[in-house]
């Protein structure tokens, strides 16, 4: 089972650390004298940093949208380059190229992805070699499905890369200490939990933004799901 930051169980285990950093900041508030008030200046700092995690969770988040665009774009290539193919070869890949579209919106088995990609690229070189197309249709074709492998790749692995752990674990360090330091500074209760309740959305919405398989927010597929309903749509007429 992969760990993941923004499960529920690791989102309340967070706030029960927070709260009971803040508890034992008040505890020590009043065994210690003469505690110089550093909260504001943490809090500041943490702030900043929450800032600057969730600026480039962002960007990973939009960059995988751009990703998927792509990918899009060049399977939709692909099927236009099928149109110079002869009808009983076109509609052969046609078939290969939607099965694998339906494979990859329903998350399918990755061996299953992978095959259908072999199977489309043997099939163009198989063409070639029986001189079926010419060497330009054969090679526009090969060049075309071979770019729409390397989107797949491209894309499979932005999805999988997060934010690197010490990173996460710095800032989750970060939110304690100032939520210890809330408690010594002795400032009001609602107020410091408000500030607690903040970090933890704060939190909570890089870890979201950050894992694209589970959350609330999730990498928009719907231009895959467009394309394949025209494909659908192209073989039935």
């Amino acid at each position: 089972m992969q760990f993941s930051f923004d499960s529920p169980l690791f989102l309340i285990a967070f706030l029960v650390g927070l709260v009971l950093a803040y508890l034992a900041g008040i505890r020590l508030s009043r065994q210690i004298l003469g505690v110089p008030s550093l909260e504001t200046v943490l809090l500041v700092w943490v702030g900043l940093f929450l800032g600057l995690t969730l600026q480039q969770v962002s960007q990973g988040y939009r960059q995988r949208i751009e990703l998927v665009h792509e990918e899009a774009d060049s399977i939709a290539h692909v099927y236009r380059v099928l149109q110079s193919l002869p009808q009983s070869e076109r509609a052969q890949m046609r078939l290969l190229l939607i099965a694998y579209l339906d494979v990859k919106l329903a998350k399918g088995d990755v061996r299953e992805v992978v095959g259908l990609q072999e199977q489309q690229f043997k099939l163009c070189c198989e063409m070639l070699t029986r001189h079926v197309v010419s060497e330009a249709q054969g090679i526009s074709l090969r060049d075309a499905i071979d770019h729409m492998i390397s989107m797949h790749y491209r894309c499979d692995y932005a999805i999988q890369e997060h934010l690197p752990g010490p990173v996460m674990a710095l800032l989750l360090v970060q939110c304690l200490a100032a939520a210890l330091l809330l408690g010594m500074g002795g400032r009001q209760a609602m107020l410091s939990l408000i500030t607690i309740g903040l970090m933890l959305c704060a939190v909570a919405t890089v870890a979201d933004l950050d894992n694209a398989n589970l959350g609330w927010v999730r990498v928009d597929s719907s231009n895959l799901r467009d394309l394949v309903k025209d494909m659908h749509k192209q073989e039935q007429l």
